[in-house]
């Protein structure tokens, strides 16, 4: 297993990778934790830690703006969230994960005494489920790495798919399924009340 922390640059490699999202001041140092449990468990990817654990580091280096966060989190492919702070960064990259534009997937665990936390999160975000312990959250993030989306491309535009009517849709639409025209361009409707309306033969009106 790889760990990277800040300031150290996040080169993917191949390997699946986890970013350890969460409250991180005042608070114990549960990256260390989590990197054990993933330890524990097999994990040989990528954790991505923003909390430092050398001597001396900076402990708020990596949320400094457009900082070492902000460059990475929407690279790996899967969020951990433990113990967050609120819950709007935790809707943006749930949607963002949602519409292709990044490929990590979101998962969230916050621990029972933080009843206030869990409200807000399943009033913003019903259909996402919050783990109550560190190990719980631990365990859905691998199980979500078991079972990774297709990762898209943010940069790469949607393919037109084109219909019978020569318009075009983008891709992630419900395309709309044209019948045929009936009764083309240039041609008499068919049935018996085209041929009452076509001339007898022998040219008499």
């Amino acid at each position: 297993m790889r760990l990277i922390e800040p300031p150290q640059e996040f080169i993917a490699d191949g390997q699946l990778s986890l970013y350890l999202a969460g409250r991180s001041i005042g608070v114990p140092h549960w990256q260390s934790e989590a990197v054990a449990l993933l330890a524990d468990a097999g994990f040989d990817g990528t954790v991505l830690s923003p909390r430092p654990t050398s001597p001396g580091a900076d402990p708020y280096l990596a949320w400094k703006p457009f900082g070492w966060q902000d460059h990475t989190i929407r690279r790996v492919d899967c969020v951990m969230f433990w113990m967050p702070i609120g819950a709007q960064r935790i809707q943006d990259l749930y949607e963002s994960h949602l519409l292709g534009r990044t490929t990590g997937a979101v998962v969230v665990g916050c621990d029972l005494d933080h009843a206030s936390t869990r409200n807000t999160l399943r009033s913003l975000l019903p259909w996402l489920p919050v783990e109550s312990t560190l190990a719980d959250t631990v365990a859905a993030a691998l199980a979500q790495l078991s079972h990774p989306a297709i990762a898209r491309d943010p940069a790469a535009e949607p393919a037109p798919v084109h219909l019978t009517t020569d318009q075009t849709i983008r891709s992630g639409e419900p395309a709309v399924s044209c019948p045929p025209d009936p009764n083309p361009a240039g041609q008499p409707p068919a049935g018996p009340r085209a041929r009452a309306s076509a001339p007898p033969r022998g040219g008499r009106s």
